[in-house]
């Protein structure tokens, strides 16, 4: 039974399966702690090549690049007299949802919203009351932000 068992076991040579060319071997070095009566330690570590990698600017803007577009025609029309005034209508939606988020935000830490403003020039404000308490205040004011994006 004992030879049945030996021959079922496989057999390795050395104590990593990795190739020869990949390992590096193992480094004994002797700690010196204060207190403590010197312990030796041994590393061993196994290297894998991996090739170069250089950032591929051409496959980045295929990939992005109808979001830059859009992102350009924005900024131009936003620029543009008259022009902008198409964009108006969303403008005015994202501060809206800017200000709801501030509101959801206060409702969920236990606050009230007493009123929500738009203005004509696109901004806004949330009045909102909140019971004392560590970092509620800033949670809703960061929450117009990150609600928004």
């Amino acid at each position: 039974q004992q030879q049945q068992q030996q021959q079922q076991q496989p057999k390795m040579s050395g104590a990593s399966a990795a190739p020869p060319s990949s390992h590096i071997p193992a480094a004994t070095s002797t700690v010196d702690t204060p207190g403590i009566d010197n312990v030796a330690t041994s590393t061993t570590a196994t290297t894998t090549s991996h090739p170069e990698r250089k950032f591929d600017w051409h496959a980045t803007i295929k990939r992005d690049g109808r979001l830059l577009i859009i992102t350009a025609i924005i900024i131009i029309v936003m620029n543009i007299p008259y022009l902008k005034y198409v964009l108006y209508p969303l403008t005015l939606f994202a501060t809206w949802v800017h200000e709801l988020c501030h509101g959801i935000a206060a409702i969920f830490v236990g606050g009230r919203v007493q009123k929500l403003l738009l203005f004509p020039d696109t901004s806004g404000l949330a009045y909102t009351s909140l019971p004392a308490g560590d970092g509620r205040r800033a949670f809703v004011a960061q929450a117009g932000y990150t609600g928004t994006a």
